[in-house]
């Protein structure tokens, strides 16, 4: 089993909009649906960009982050869903604040 970690400064996403290049190149229409639904949009970009970079960690694997989806389960829980050649099951959890994110990612092998 492999784990990759990040945290990231919610302040480098204060200023994003729905349709900033950068919003629309690392994450995908549903991501950018859910987040900007909330109130303080910026902390759920922020932690699941988080996410994204610790499944990259975990895996090793050097795909965009368009092949790589934080999506919430049926239950609420954040899960990970991969396109393209990724072929890596993996399990996330997350976690915000007004300042930070931080993202946690088990890959099995």
């Amino acid at each position: 089993m492999q784990v990759g970690v990040d945290i990231e400064d919610v302040a480098r996403f204060r200023r994003l909009t729905a349709k900033s290049a950068f919003t629309r190149k690392c994450y995908s229409p549903e991501e950018i649906r859910y987040c900007f639904s909330k109130p303080r949009p910026h902390e759920h970009l922020a932690a699941r960009f988080a996410a994204k970079e610790s499944f990259f960690k975990a895996t090793q694997a050097r795909a965009g982050f368009s092949e790589v989806e934080i999506l919430r389960a049926a239950d609420g829980r954040p899960r990970i869903a991969v396109k393209g050649r990724i072929r890596k099951k993996a399990k996330v959890s997350i976690s915000h604040s007004a300042h930070c994110a931080v993202a946690v990612v088990l890959v099995e092998e």
